[in-house]
């Protein structure tokens, strides 16, 4: 396999897991953010 082409499974493996973190933290803090809506934390999400 090219070592590209892993390279950049591996970034987007890496990258959906610090999205899934990301998501998780919000969900176990949610009270600390009590002005941030769904589309404010998808913004949050597309940003990050």
């Amino acid at each position: 396999m090219n070592e590209y082409l892993v390279l950049i499974y591996r970034m987007a493996i890496l990258m959906l897991l610090y999205s899934m973190a990301r998501v998780g933290f919000y969900l176990f803090n949610s009270s600390f953010f009590p002005n941030v809506t769904f589309e404010g934390f998808l913004t949050i999400m597309k940003g990050g």
